[in-house]
């Protein structure tokens, strides 16, 4: 969807709302299959809509709507786009590394008396550091030791990200293709993507709100995130995807998403920006800058030109899809 911004809104809440005209003319109303049907009557709070114009009619703004609907532009508000991208691993870029999750968190130097200081500075929330291997203890707290010359960040402020020590046995039993697999942690929210043993991109991802899943009861109902391996059996640019605590609430034109286990994908989520967190309702999240990436990466590739494409066993390679707690 297209950002506005409107720094003279009356109250906080309207912010980014279009308040005024748009100066634009209704558009050709498009011609519709005799086959279509309507998707749904109203958008229900909490919904999200995408749309690819506004326009003027009878004294109000509109937005026509992906599927071909009709909304007021003065009832919805556009989501901040998300900055947020993971790590190229190559040349001085490798793991062990660190990401700073939901607040910016304080760098630290270390004296020659072996205590250790704040310098005044920070790690940005978000932002991600080279790690050496190598720790120091002081007074029972550890401090890592960064690749930044002679900064230190406190173990308990970092999420670390160390290469996997063993291979999927699918990956591991492959003799040909890239072998290309993701290494996912629920509880650490994070994600490494291999070609083989060779780790060439790490990122944080927001798994299910239930954490992992709850023995003898299906991920779906507690909003987990199902673990073991699987693999990518299917690749959709957009999605619609329907809420799991509310199946009123639809959102529209999900991107970049690829089925890995029944209902669950990986997709980018364009509603948040708070990586690392369990948000979802067990899917993984990543990010709109990631999830386009990943896609791109992942196999099977989607032809040029389609929509989205579906893997057949047998019939070229998968990605695989490794998740664990």
């Amino acid at each position: 969807a297209e950002e506005t911004s409107d720094a003279s809104a009356p109250v906080p809440e309207l912010a980014g709302v279009v308040l005024g005209p748009t100066g634009q003319s209704p558009p050709a109303l498009p011609e519709l299959s005799p086959y279509a049907k309507g998707v749904r009557t109203r958008v229900w709070p909490g919904s999200t809509i995408a749309f690819t114009r506004r326009f003027d009619a009878g004294e109000r703004s509109w937005l026509l709507t992906w599927d071909r609907g009709i909304v007021p532009s003065d009832r919805v508000r556009p989501y901040p786009r998300s900055a947020f991208e993971g790590v190229v691993l190559a040349g001085d870029r490798r793991l062990p590394l660190a990401f700073f999750r939901a607040r910016p968190r304080p760098q630290y130097r270390l004296l020659p008396n072996d205590e250790v200081e704040p310098t005044g500075k920070s790690w940005p929330r978000l932002g991600s550091v080279g790690l050496t291997g190598r720790s120091v203890t002081v007074e029972g707290q550890s401090y890592l030791q960064t690749t930044e010359d002679g900064l230190y960040c406190a173990a308990r402020d970092a999420t670390v990200i160390s290469e996997a020590a063993t291979l999927p046995t699918r990956v591991a039993a492959a003799t040909a293709g890239r072998r290309s697999w993701l290494d996912i942690s629920v509880l650490g929210g994070w994600l490494v993507a291999y070609e083989g043993t060779h780790p060439v991109y790490a990122t944080l991802i927001s798994p299910g709100r239930g954490g992992v899943p709850f023995r003898g009861v299906p991920p779906i109902d507690t909003a987990s995130t199902p673990t073991g391996q699987f693999t990518v059996t299917g690749k959709f640019l957009t999605a619609t995807m329907t809420s799991t605590s509310d199946a009123n609430i639809v959102h529209a034109e999900v991107q970049y998403t690829q089925n890995f286990s029944g209902p669950h994908a990986l997709h980018g989520a364009y509603w948040h920006d708070d990586w690392g967190e369990k948000k979802s309702g067990g899917c993984v999240n990543l990010s709109p800058i990631d999830a386009q990436r990943i896609f791109a990466w992942t196999e099977p590739p989607l032809p040029a030109g389609w929509h989205g494409v579906r893997w057949v066993p047998g019939e070229g390679d998968s990605t695989t899809v490794m998740i664990h707690r």
